[in-house]
């Protein structure tokens, strides 16, 4: 999580950058806020949608 805060600063850096600062700000308050319920989707971000929001619909799956 540590690195996704660093990423979070200015206008963001690397995959978090962004052209509006002021969104950067408010989704670093939100990692720092929630951040013990945040997914960790990189290792899937050559998968295509249908794969991710299968593996969504399984983790969420309601028994």
């Amino acid at each position: 999580m540590v690195d996704l805060l660093s990423m979070l600063r200015g206008v963001g850096k690397g995959d978090a950058k962004w052209k509006n600062a002021l969104e950067v700000m408010t989704a670093r308050k939100y990692v720092e806020q929630w951040s013990e319920h945040l997914l960790d989707f990189r290792a899937h971000k050559s998968s295509s949608k249908e794969q991710v929001e299968k593996l969504i619909d399984e983790l969420f799956e309601v028994e």
